[in-house]
Formats: C-alpha cells, sequence, structure tokens
C-alpha cells in the first residue's frame, strides 16, 4: 500500500506528534509498505532516515518552539505523484486541510489524527474564578 503521512509539524519541535509520525512511519516502512513524509522545511538533520521526506515551507509560531507547514502548491504535486491509497493526516491545521483536499481530487482515501489542541496554543491561560486563600488563613478563620 502507498501511504503519504502529512506532519503539520516536524523536528525540531520533539513532541508526541514528532514521536507518533516517526513511529507510524517507521512502523509501515517495517510492513513492506510505501510510505513518503510530507512534513515542514527545516535547517538540521532528518530526525527519520528511513523515511523518503518531501519538504515544504514553513514559518516558526511566535512564542512557541514550533515550526507549522504552509499551504504550498507542492503538496497537491506530491500526491498527484505518488498515488497513494491513504492520505494520513497528523494533527491538521492548514497543510493538513490542503492536503484532504489535494486527497480528495485524487480519489484518495484520507484519515486525519488529532493529537494537539491548536486552539490552546494560542488561548490566554485560565484564571480561577475566585480567589485562592492560603492554607493556613483557611485553617484559622
Amino acid at each position: 500500500m502507498r501511504v503519504v503521512v502529512v506532519a503539520e509539524s516536524w523536528s525540531p519541535a520533539v513532541d508526541g506528534v514528532t514521536r507518533s509520525v516517526a513511529r507510524v512511519c517507521e512502523h509501515l516502512a517495517r510492513r513492506g509498505h510505501e510510505c513518503l513524509l510530507v512534513a515542514p522545511e527545516a535547517r538540521y538533520r532528518p530526525v527519520l532516515d528511513t523515511v523518503p521526506t518531501v519538504r515544504v515551507p514553513a514559518v516558526r509560531l511566535p512564542g512557541a518552539d514550533l515550526c507549522l507547514g504552509l499551504p504550498s502548491p507542492r503538496v497537491a504535486e506530491v500526491l498527484r505523484a505518488c498515488a497513494p491509497d491513504v492520505v494520513h493526516l497528523a494533527s491538521p491545521f492548514s497543510l493538513g486541510a490542503q492536503a484532504a483536499r489535494a486527497a480528495d481530487r485524487i480519489d484518495a482515501a484520507s484519515v486525519a489524527v488529532y493529537q494537539t489542541d491548536v486552539a490552546a496554543l494560542r488561548a490566554p491561560p485560565r484564571r480561577p474564578t475566585t480567589p485562592l486563600r492560603p492554607r493556613h488563613q483557611v485553617a484559622v478563620g
């Protein structure tokens, strides 16, 4: 089976998504499937040497150690050229949405796996609705 895995983020970020994508690609290759990884561009040594990787333009999120892939015509070109049986979208956001549309256009099955709460990355921290009192005040007061 031919599988294209589209990772919304990739190393140097070492997080659950990166680790899971690496394990999925390694597992597919070990089982004899053709696997291709589409991941954001970066200037570092590849984490996954065993799976062919196509890089797409990326942008670093301000205040986060995270680069996200940007939509690029290259995604659709890669999917057309590879003609995958399945497109695996790892924590899809903008790059994943583009890959899902491209998969639909070539009539390839796609599956999305959400591992990151993207909205929470930009949400302000929650504050308690009631003031907290120190423990000693509760015991004394």
